[in-house]
């Protein structure tokens, strides 16, 4: 359904008129690769991306106020000054692309002559050849010393109605236009935080005229996208080095290409596609006398309880900080968490995998005061271990880098050295073999690459003789595989990692990102408030996750009910378990220590079940929608905009379409019970009533406090779970475990066209009416539940015989032969068979 949009009017953009190419008066080559072709000019060097798939046109690499290629050097008194890409000092000295010259016909190899003020005048050389996934691969080196240069930069056309996506996480919308998009986290800087909030960054770029650009670096950068330059997207990258990836195509297909290049993320383990809950500390109470009355365990215990017997949903529980005798020892603080393997054995038991919350980091402070149990100075054996072994990342006289954060101070483990991952695993390693699955895998942005203001910086110090100039962003991805290693070594692919940190070359590990600690309520991120600028609250989590499945992270859940500013009301937690619903992970858990029975929010608690039931029904489909993102790049979730390039679409940037069949609009409002919403659809239905509503257009809906947004495309076919499956694991001897109700499917449909969908070991196929007509087809015999809405004043027949009506819900899902319930507009069947044609007519 992604629609192709048309790419920038050839007069604009081309890089040579027709006749003068014709008439051979400029000197041309072309280099293709797929559907991209790229034309060079050389008389004045300029490079056009022309899509040969798109309806005609082409996106230019020029505008009169920058150029194809530049370089900036810096000013004699700042040699060691730290440039940021988002905003340049204006004491640089510019060189621009002028004339280049052949120097090699394959692959096509040329000298650029940079000119600036003063007779400046420095060459590059840049080699363009075909790439893998369809891009036309761009590689440019200056030629000089890198000591001397604040940036190298290129520059292409923004028209006045073009889009874009990309970059990585970002909490003010996924719409690049009009942003500076930095690509390297910063502390201090502009939030309330005081950081960027760039703990994600991803150097691609996707517009809606067809534009796709990836920038092959770790080096610190932006997109500077119609703000510096109106008229011109600029990227800016430190460095002497400028690799270009470039492709022409729909903005999904230049992202799913864009996947494929830097790898394509594996699926998650099926558990980790039902709700997750966490607390953010298992807190000890102590009784009068400061006897344990209650201790973590037990928290942790009735936790536990308290989801079973209200019947949610979940198949994972975190341990998060603090846990542990120190950080980052992996050995059980067993004062805060008495008996924690018999408690380990019960979570299982009840179908549950447990994580445990970690870091890079191993401490040299005493944080006995940060828990019960906590002994003094926990860590300082393994430090003064790691520090001996050159295991730590050091300083400029070889000692440990030590640096405080937010759980006391301490060094950082140097995964740049295989032996100290390896030495850092085998401290994990009886942890992991209690059973523990994952890790929630917090930080990971220290390294970063302004420390001091210097920009040739020399602390901290790697093993392998690296700098924070690549490792402002590559530590974070070692230390992800340092993690994921030890889990796969011991559990293969029954594991799972969410971390607060990523950036390229991270998305083949398959991590999960959470926004890290976003404010709340309903604050927009930027938003200023008592003097400080807002973090960003459920906005902001929304937008994180668009802008990370646009920029090749499927896996995203943010903490429901947020983390700064402590508990949340009963409104912003309800409509963010909403949105946490409709996104690929859903977590619960954050501040104010809150879980859903506790006192504040057990008022909501059953609008809270619906939305994670509808979390958990739609497991089949995450199951697909992620295995096709492993199989070819494509996202899960698309903003509207992205689907049809309209302003209307674009404006609204908390609409998304779900595996190309379903419209999800959270809301991001506080105190709305009705929204408008962008539609790519004709026709499509609630999810909860079967209320029809037709575009593609703005349509105002009802957005009652209890329900989110939700709709199904009038032609879809989706395959869902059973509606009392409380876990995607085995659960023994208790109802609703993968052993009981895992083989059950609910088939949700209306009339349509003919089409034939498989999910899992499921066949659908349905007849093109007026009536519902489908066949289902399995390998073996399963509960099966059609469920037809709307399907008002309807005839039901299970193989040509009628149905036995029944009175609820409770009577539907014990049926062993066919039977039908009928709500309103919503008609139920349900059978168990390999094969069986149910319709459901007018």
């Amino acid at each position: 359904m992604w629609r192709r949009s048309l790419l920038v009017p050839l007069a604009l953009a081309w890089a040579c008129q027709t006749d003068q190419c014709d008439a051979g008066e400029v000197d041309l080559r072309t280099v293709t690769s797929g559907q991209t072709t790229v034309l060079v000019e050389l008389d004045r060097f300029r490079l056009t991306a022309q899509d040969n798939a798109g309806q005609g046109g082409a996106t230019a690499w020029d505008d009169p106020a920058c150029a194809p290629l530049a370089m900036a050097l810096r000013a004699d008194d700042d040699i060691d000054a730290w440039h940021r890409p988002t905003e340049p000092r204006g004491d640089e000295l510019w060189l621009r692309s002028a004339e280049a010259k052949v120097l090699a016909e394959e692959p096509l190899t040329l000298e650029v002559t940079l000119r600036g003020d003063g007779g400046r005048v420095r060459t590059a050389t840049v080699v363009i050849q075909a790439g893998a996934e369809g891009f036309v691969d761009v590689d440019v080196q200056v030629n000089e010393d890198e000591l001397n240069v604040a940036y190298v930069a290129t520059c292409f056309a923004l028209a006045d109605d073009e889009h874009a996506v990309g970059g990585g996480e970002r909490f003010d919308g996924p719409d690049l236009r009009g942003k500076v998009v930095p690509l390297v986290f910063e502390a201090p800087g502009p939030f309330a935080s005081s950081t960027n909030e760039a703990h994600a960054p991803v150097p691609f770029y996707a517009s809606s005229y067809g534009l796709g650009l990836l920038v092959e670096s770790e080096r610190v950068g932006a997109f500077d996208v119609g703000v510096s330059v109106p008229g011109a997207m600029v990227a800016r990258l430190h460095g002497t080095s400028l690799p270009l990836r470039v492709r022409g195509g729909s903005i999904v297909d230049n992202v799913a290409a864009h996947a494929r290049r830097m790898g394509l993320p594996p699926p998650p383990p099926l558990w980790a596609l039902a709700p997750m809950q966490w607390r953010n500390v298992l807190e000890v109470t102590l009784d009068a006398e400061g006897n344990v009355a209650r201790s973590g365990t037990d928290m942790l215990l009735d936790d536990v309880a308290e989801l079973r017997a209200r019947g949610l949903p979940f198949s994972t529980v975190w341990i998060d900080a603090p846990w542990q005798t120190g950080y980052n020892t992996f050995v059980v603080n067993e004062g805060q968490l008495p008996g924690i393997d018999a408690a380990l054995a019960e979570v299982e038991a009840q179908g549950l995998r447990v994580l445990t919350w970690a870091t890079e980091h191993v401490n040299s402070s005493d944080d006995s005061g940060q828990a019960y149990g906590m002994p003094a100075y926990g860590s300082r054996a393994m430090f003064d271990a790691f520090a001996a072994a050159g295991f730590l990342v050091t300083d400029d006289d070889g000692d440990p880098f030590v640096f405080p954060w937010g759980r006391g101070a301490g060094a950082f483990v140097d995964f740049t050295n295989d032996e100290a991952c390896s030495a850092f695993q085998e401290q994990m390693a009886p942890l992991l073999a209690r059973g523990v699955r994952g890790f929630k895998l917090d930080y990971g942005e220290t390294m970063r690459a302004d420390f001091l203001g210097q920009v040739a910086n020399t602390v901290p110090r790697f093993a392998d003789g690296s700098s924070t100039a690549v490792q402002h962003v590559r530590y974070a991805r070692l230390y992800h595989e340092c993690y994921l290693d030890a889990l796969r070594a011991t559990h293969g692919d029954d594991a799972f990692i969410i971390t607060r940190t990523g950036g390229i070359y991270d998305q083949q590990n398959g991590v999960a990102i959470w926004p890290g600690d976003l404010d709340s309520g309903f604050e927009r991120a930027g938003q200023e408030i008592d003097g400080e600028l807002a973090v960003g609250g459920l906005p902001a989590a929304v937008a994180g996750f668009l802008s990370l499945q646009m920029s090749g992270y499927p896996l995203y859940g943010s903490d429901v009910g947020g983390y700064r500013g402590g508990m949340p009301s009963t409104e912003a937690w309800l409509r963010w378990a909403q949105a946490g619903a409709l996104s690929t992970i859903m977590q619960v858990g954050g501040g104010g220590n809150q879980a859903p029975w506790d006192e504040e929010l057990v008022g909501v608690i059953d609008d809270f079940a619906t939305a994670v039931r509808l979390h958990m029904d739609l497991w089949p489909q995450w199951q697909t929608w992620l295995a096709r993102a492993a199989a070819d790049g494509t996202p899960v979730a698309v903003p509207v905009g992205a689907v049809l390039d309209a302003p209307d679409a674009w404006a609204d940037v908390a609409t998304y379409v779900i595996g190309e069949q379903l419209l999800a609009a959270p809301v991001i409002d506080e105190g709305a019970r009705e929204r408008w919403l962008y539609t790519p659809f004709a026709r499509s239905y609630s999810w909860w009533d079967g209320t029809l509503i037709e575009g593609p257009g703005l349509v105002r809906v009802d957005a009652p406090l209890e329900r989110v947004p939700f709709y199904v495309e009038e032609n879809a076919i989706l395959v869902l779970g059973h509606p009392r499956l409380v876990t995607l694991l085995d659960n023994g001897a208790a109802p609703g475990g993968l052993d009981d109700l895992g083989d059950a499917r609910v088939v949700r449909a209306a009339a349509g066209d003919a089409r034939s969908v498989t999910v899992g070991e499921l066949s659908v196929t349905r007849a093109a009416g007026e009536a519902l007509d489908l066949t289902l087809s399995s390998a073996t015999a399963r509960a099966l539940i059609v469920d037809a809405l709307p399907a008002p004043g309807s005839s039901v027949t299970v193989d040509g015989v009628a149905p036995a009506p029944v009175g609820d819900e409770d009577a539907l899902l014990a049926c062993t032969t066919p039977c039908v319930l009928v709500q309103g507009t919503r008609v139920r069947v349900a059978t168990v068979a390999t094969s069986t044609r149910v319709v459901v007519a007018p």
